[in-house]
């Protein structure tokens, strides 16, 4: 289990798949965001606002879009998981 210190217990996600605990990646493409810039039409303006909305959030580690807060309830059960395979290894 990967712990950044830096982050604020509020900040933290954990990964359902491989337990990673930290912060996730932002995950969207650059090739697709130029696109529209090199085009030079009014869609131009107007894509780079719908892509902020539609950026998801990875798991550094594993690359799934499986990240969730530490303090929703389920969470804590994974907590405990990493916990106890970290020790184990």
């Amino acid at each position: 289990m990967k712990d950044n210190g830096s982050l604020k217990d509020t900040e933290k996600k954990i990964c359902t798949m491989c337990y990673y605990v930290g912060s996730p990646e932002i995950k969207f493409s650059f090739l697709v965001d130029s696109v529209p810039w090199v085009s030079l039409i009014i869609p131009a303006f107007a894509y780079p606002i719908w892509n902020i909305t539609n950026k998801y959030e990875i798991c550094p580690r594993c690359k799934q879009p499986s990240m969730v807060s530490i303090d929703v309830p389920s969470a804590q059960g994974l907590l405990k998981k990493a916990i106890s395979l970290e020790t184990t290894s």
